[in-house]
């Protein structure tokens, strides 16, 4: 449940690094709460709604998904996030606003946060191709700001505050911080 989406609304931040973006045919999973091939939840990938061949992310609810409207870039670090508050979902990439729009609710369920990959019978090949990092949730919609802080980043243990992971001095760690992943070897 501490995954689920409250009245605070959630975001999702994290760091990919890909040659292929889309492995497979569908896209690629980046972090989802949801069974493949059952609308049971919400998932964050690389599946391009139009099949146009573009490098971009999606998140996707029992009902509709949405893509970013701009691409990211293969074979380097990208900051990619999504901030999800009242039916209605905004994309960032390297810290930019990329596309906003509706996808309806996220359902909340009882399944457990799955990072790179899909869970369930129907999860065959749309599992993340590459390097990831700081997987990062909140259970609360982040500010433009505070995303800033993240792509440009900030290594702290929240990434709300600080000097962008120059050895500044960082903030505690908020409450509403519900999933961290930190690089190895970074304390």
């Amino acid at each position: 449940a501490a995954f689920n989406v409250g009245a605070g609304g959630l975001t999702v931040s994290l760091w990919v690094n890909t040659a292929n973006p889309k492995a497979a045919a569908n896209g690629s999973r980046l972090v989802e709460k949801q069974t493949a091939g059952v609308a049971d939840g919400w998932t964050f990938d690389t599946y391009d709604l139009a099949r146009q061949g573009r490098n971009v992310v999606r998140l996707a609810s029992t009902t509709s998904g949405l893509n970013s409207n701009r691409t990211f870039t293969a074979n380097t670090w990208q900051h990619l996030a999504f901030v999800y508050s009242g039916g209605t979902v905004t994309f960032y990439l390297n810290g930019v606003a990329s596309g906003s729009g509706s996808v309806g609710n996220l359902v909340n369920n009882t399944l457990p946060i799955q990072i790179g990959g899909p869970r369930g019978a129907a999860a065959t090949g749309e599992f993340f191709a590459g390097l990831m990092d700081e997987v990062r949730i909140y259970n609360r919609a982040l500010t433009l700001s505070e995303i800033g802080n993240l792509s440009e980043g900030d290594q702290s243990t929240n990434g709300l505050g600080g000097a962008g992971g120059s050895g500044g001095t960082f903030a505690a760690a908020p409450s509403n911080l519900v999933g961290y992943r930190n690089r190895v070897g970074q304390t």
